[in-house]
């Protein structure tokens, strides 16, 4: 039904158009009256510029919804008041998209804090070594470990003796090994 109201709103719009030009035609082949010449002319742009406007309100909504998706700005809201109910129907769903994506992404934030602190429990220390040789460590375990001498690049690795430096650097992914280290002394 909406969508129907939106097809004879546009269809009205374009019949005011043919109309407006076959007069338009009529009286330039009529040597005088030339403010109603360009009286009807500037009604025909008008007319123009309404039609244009009214078929590009969609196409800017959906581009809109588009950006609001693609920054997360997930407190858009759309209508399409102007053009019917169906419509409203394409804002409505809209606007319920970008509200079961904000709803997604505060379930994954919430997982993600969940498995952080599990990371931050495990008491074995959990440390990766990034191919551009920087160190991270992920957990509490790690960081009370290795807290004398601070590891930040993989070179690091040497102030906890080099069985343990070399241990770390042979190691491939998914790879289990037992190493020893060397904390000031003691092993």
């Amino acid at each position: 039904m909406g969508f129907n109201r939106f097809i004879i709103s546009l269809i009205l719009r374009l019949s005011g158009i043919f109309l407006s030009l076959l007069i338009l035609g009529y009286l330039i082949l009529r040597p005088e009256l030339y403010a109603l010449k360009l009286l009807l002319l500037l009604v025909l742009i008008a007319q123009l510029i309404n039609v244009y406007r009214y078929i590009s309100k969609t196409n800017q909504e959906v581009s809109r919804f588009l950006s609001a998706v693609r920054y997360g700005d997930y407190g858009q809201r759309f209508t399409f008041d102007s053009l019917g109910t169906g419509f409203d129907e394409l804002g409505e769903t809209f606007t319920e998209l970008l509200a079961r994506f904000q709803r997604d992404k505060t379930e994954g934030e919430s997982e993600l804090r969940y498995l952080h602190t599990l990371l931050e429990q495990v008491p074995a220390p959990l440390l990766s070594v990034h191919g551009d040789g920087r160190i991270s460590l992920w957990n509490h375990a790690a960081r009370k470990l290795f807290s004398i001498h601070p590891l930040v690049r993989s070179s690091d690795l040497d102030n906890y003796g080099s069985s343990f430096s070399s241990g770390i650097h042979t190691l491939q992914a998914g790879d289990k090994k037992l190493l020893t280290l060397d904390r000031d002394g003691f092993k």
